[in-house]
């Protein structure tokens, strides 16, 4: 019989987001709202239903790794599927992560590290240059790119392959 996987054009509905609080609550790592990165695959594989190949694995738990010591909160974790229906709302999140300074605008230097992230699951962004990015992103020509701006312009060049 072959596996059966949740449609992600599907919002979540605040009681679905509830039950999955409370599976990650129940992850065998859960201490004080934080995950260890070890029990991403089989919580996503398994609670989520999430087809995601091992190099997006692998990215997301080196993200967590790198960038987040190893852990994730579930507060995290909950806004993430908040938003797992749409590309952009799915990746507000990493975006304000990758928003060192939090201005809510992203630099050439974030954009480089967020780039490097997103590149494991659309290669075809290798190419893109904080130029390109900054000519397609900036929809309201002010010379620099909001959290907003960057999020629309992942669900335009990666569409569905980024949520996995």
């Amino acid at each position: 019989m072959a596996e059966e996987y949740r449609d992600q054009t599907i919002p979540y509905t605040e009681s679905e987001l509830e039950v999955l609080r409370k599976g990650w609550q129940a992850l065998k790592s859960y201490k004080d709202g934080y995950v260890s990165t070890a029990d991403f695959p089989e919580n996503g594989r398994i609670n989520l239903n999430l087809k995601y190949s091992n190099g997006q694995w692998k990215t997301l738990m080196d993200f967590c790794d790198n960038e987040l010591g190893g852990v994730m909160h579930e507060d995290f974790y909950v806004e993430l599927m908040r938003g797992l229906h749409k590309t952009s709302l799915y990746a507000i999140p990493y975006i304000k992560h990758f928003d060192r300074n939090k201005d809510g605008f992203i630099s050439p230097d974030e954009f480089g590290s967020l780039l490097s992230f997103l590149v494991v699951h659309d290669s075809t962004l290798a190419v893109k240059t904080f130029q390109n990015f900054l000519q397609e992103a900036d929809t309201n020509l002010d010379g620099r790119v909001s959290v907003d701006e960057c999020a629309n312009w992942i669900e335009k060049n990666c569409g569905d392959k980024w949520r996995g």
